[in-house]
């Protein structure tokens, strides 16, 4: 998503993204050895290479390019995807599709439903939400 912002291509489309990373001082210290990002935390808490703008997309996104459509792709019953896909949805530009599913992992779930190609088929792009809406929804 940064590097489409960045560009500015015309479409961005994101799978269950991670739309903030908590890389603090607080997070990394409160993160249990069983915490299995614990130590990508803190390497991204001391690089010097890692840009902020990538840990909080919606600081990010809040100065829209102009150009960029995001298509934020997620599934509605999972916590976590719905969680993230709202913190963002309300910026300009951005456009969240849930999809009925309960995993993170809504592109293998598109992808079995024969519905991936369409969403990324060109002709498509300006109706997507709409094209769900029509492929899912079966009592509307």
């Amino acid at each position: 998503m940064v590097v489409g912002h960045h560009l500015p291509a015309d479409y961005v489309h994101a799978f269950g993204p991670d739309t903030h990373l908590n890389v603090t001082f607080a997070a990394a210290f409160s993160s249990t050895f069983k915490d299995r990002n614990r130590y990508r935390r803190w390497k991204l808490l001391f690089s010097r290479r890692a840009k902020r703008e990538f840990f909080d997309l919606s600081d990010l996104l809040r100065n829209h390019n102009r150009t960029t459509k995001y298509y934020i792709h997620y599934c509605a019953r999972s916590e976590w995807d719905a969680e993230r896909a709202k913190r963002i949805e309300h910026l300009p530009g951005v456009t969240c599709v849930a999809y009925p599913c309960d995993t993170h992992a809504v592109s293998v779930f598109l992808t079995k439903r024969k519905f991936l190609a369409k969403i990324l088929d060109i002709s498509q792009q300006d109706h997507i939400d709409k094209l769900a809406m029509a492929h899912f929804c079966d009592n509307c």
